[in-house]
């Protein structure tokens, strides 16, 4: 019985802690009438009716959320088991604790429950026992807050002969105030508007119609969103919310005030461009050595020479570390020694070096290879050595044009046809055409035309038999030994990378790159962006390789060679990819830029072939980069 009390005690300061706070209709009394049937559960007959028993029930109901509830029913009840006398009842009293599952829906009038718990009951006999209570329930609704209900229990007890099936009907009332007059749907759409118009969620003193971060405690002058670095940029605009920074650099500090935000800026407290991300651009003289790896930081030079531009001496072009006669002026082809002859042979190993020779001979012209007359034909084969002449006419000069070479022209300075030895009609040869050939010294008294020597074949008419001519399909000219010149820069067809562009000999005949044009490839190579470890170019590089793409344009005649390059940080091999991958992006933007895919390649060599030191931030920098060549098409 003490148990009893000191349970209705506690359960009474629980719900009285709810009650005394509470201001929405969610605390219920209830009162039911029992009938409770200790018989036909332990044995008896389920159809005696007569030996139910009658009880009362009084409880504390709460609402947890619409489906569930839990209740405390106190009970007071006089019960006869199978163990009593016929007539003799014993009186109970009883504490459960419950839980409810309501079936709610809106608008209805009949909510029913399932219910379970457990219960503790004292007998006036002096015994106790354990109840396990479980069953339905239905809740009749005749009010908003009042309800009649009816509840049927089968009750499993941990004392045998205690089983028993409990029905109750009753009352159910919830407390709280008075509910509000309903409104009709104006009125309520009205009401809605209203507490719309000052409603402020975040207590900030700013409605949430006007508040533009309505769950967030914010100023009035950044209309209600909150700054929590006092840098006068709403959070959301901030790209650095804990850090103060300028406007202009979306709320992010620039520490070294060079123009580029320390969230981004790889060297913060040092001025650097846009273009090499923060940092020094740190290369004076714009040779494309940074002035911390530069020996000659003021003075442009190649990497080869640590950065110093490299001594020439005599002033011909090739420097002094490979000049060969770095005291005489000279050419490229002689390693900067003097050729005057243009042999290709210096002077200083030539023989003959007032005379083209070959370098079988020391420089020399072999005796049988001299041409006196200098019309690009030897003496062995000109029928006319002392006289300028053509191929056509194995070196005989034709003054008149006829068709008709002199040696064998009766009016060499007077047109005519063959068949008056040519000379023109109606007129006679004025001396007897004849010549020596330095080969038979046979005189020849009657005009005929010439032909090729031994009647040799020469396919593509060029005067010069196909087995003396390099370009026995291709007409040409002497000088070249039959080879054409098509683009006339002097160097003939066969040996020229670039037959239809004229070019220079060291370029091997292409057209010179411009330097305007070499500093574009070297500062796309130094300037192009990618998203960190990732091959998608930045917006703001496209420039450089649309730059790149008028260059190729430019220079049909070459193609062009893209290697990508990675610093040592992260794994080898997923570097080696990332270098593929940003070298292929690059290709496949210049496709989509016109240029023929055939005119271009790439590879990508990782972190094999840095440019600089890993162990520095600039020199990293350095070896990310993607390189671009220009490169003659063979």
């Amino acid at each position: 019985m003490k148990k009893i009390i000191l349970l209705i005690f506690l359960v009474g300061l629980l719900f009285n802690s709810d009650l005394s706070g509470q201001a929405k209709n969610d605390i219920g009394l209830t009162v039911k009438a029992l009938a409770l049937d200790y018989i036909s559960q332990n044995g008896g007959d389920f159809t005696a009716y007569n030996q139910y028993h009658t009880g009362l029930e009084i409880g504390l109901l709460k609402k947890i959320n619409p489906n569930i509830n839990v209740a405390v029913p106190i009970k007071i009840a006089s019960i006869q088991s199978v163990d009593q006398i016929e007539g003799l009842h014993n009186g109970l009293l009883s504490i459960d604790g419950i839980v409810q599952y309501q079936f709610n829906r809106p608008d209805a009038k009949v909510y029913p429950y399932v219910m379970g718990g457990v219960g503790y009951v004292y007998e006036r006999l002096g015994l106790s026992n354990i109840q396990i209570p479980v069953g339905i329930g239905f809740n009749f609704k005749i009010h908003d807050r009042a309800f009649v209900t009816w509840e049927s229990q089968y009750r499993l007890a941990l004392e045998e002969g205690r089983n028993n099936l409990n029905h109750g009907l009753g009352f159910t009332y919830f407390l709280g105030p008075k509910d509000p007059p309903k409104m009709d749907k104006e009125e309520e759409e009205k009401e809605m508007e209203k507490e719309k118009n000052t409603l402020d969620s975040d207590m900030d003193g700013i409605i949430d119609e006007l508040d533009l971060c309505p769950q967030e405690k914010g100023t009035e002058e950044l209309d209600g969103c909150p700054d929590k670095d006092g840098d006068g940029i709403a959070d959301y605009k901030d790209l650095c919310p804990d850090q103060a920074g300028a406007k202009e650099m979306k709320g992010c500090p620039d520490s070294d005030g060079d123009g580029v935000s320390d969230n981004i800026d790889e060297c913060p407290n040092m001025v650097g461009s846009e273009l090499n991300r923060g940092c020094p651009d740190n290369d004076a003289d714009d040779d494309g050595i940074p002035n911390d790896l530069d020996k000659c930081p003021t003075q442009a030079g190649p990497a080869t020479n640590g950065g110093c531009p490299e001594t020439d001496s005599d002033g011909d072009g090739v420097p002094d570390s490979i000049d060969k006669c770095p005291n005489l002026s000279g050419t490229k082809n002689t390693i900067g020694c003097p050729d005057r002859d243009n042999d290709g042979i210096p002077d200083n190993n030539d023989n003959c070096p007032d005379i083209k020779g070959s370098p079988l001979n020391n420089g020399c012209p072999d005796v049988n290879d001299l041409d006196s007359d200098n019309d690009g034909i030897p003496n062995s084969i000109d029928r006319c050595p002392t006289q300028p002449g053509l191929a056509l006419y194995n070196g005989c000069p034709d003054t008149d044009g006829d068709g008709i070479d002199d040696s064998n022209d009766g009016c060499p300075e007077k047109a005519g046809p063959a068949s008056n030895s040519g000379c023109p009609i109606g007129t006679k040869p004025t001396q007897q055409t004849s010549t020596t050939t330095p080969n038979n010294n046979t005189t020849i008294s009657e005009p005929v035309v010439t032909t090729p020597i031994n009647n040799e074949v020469d396919t593509d008419g060029d005067g010069i038999i196909d087995s003396q001519d390099k370009c026995p399909t291709q007409p040409g000219l002497a000088v070249y030994g039959g080879c054409p010149d098509t683009d006339g820069d002097g160097i003939d067809d066969s040996r020229d990378r670039c037959p239809n562009a004229a070019g220079p000999v060291d370029t091997g005949g292409c057209p010179e790159i411009r330097a305007s044009d070499r500093r574009v490839l070297d500062i796309a190579m130094r300037s192009l962006q990618f998203e960190s470890a990732k091959a998608e170019i930045k917006s703001e590089s496209f420039i450089y390789l649309t730059q790149l793409a008028e260059i190729m344009f430019r220079y049909p005649d070459f193609n062009l060679s893209i290697e990508g390059h990675t610093d040592n940080q992260g794994d080898a091999v997923e570097n080696q990819i990332l270098s593929e991958k940003r070298a292929r992006a690059c290709y496949n933007f210049l496709a989509s830029s016109g240029v023929a895919r055939e005119r271009m390649s790439y590879v990508g060599y990782g972190e094999s072939k840095p440019i600089a030191t890993n162990q520095t931030l600039s020199g990293r920098i350095l070896n990310r980069r993607v390189e671009f060549a220009l490169v003659p098409k063979e």
